[in-house]
């Protein structure tokens, strides 16, 4: 049950790059909201 290599580096970037979009959302959610309490 091994999975091509290419073929998993090729969804194991998809994940990350979906990983990074989230943080990146989250971090300017946070910011956004920081800001907002604070005014």
């Amino acid at each position: 049950m091994k999975l091509p290599f290419k073929k998993n580096f090729k969804h194991y970037s998809i994940v990350l790059k979906k990983l990074k979009y989230l943080g990146t959302t989250l971090k300017n959610e946070t910011i956004y909201n920081q800001s907002f309490y604070k005014s």
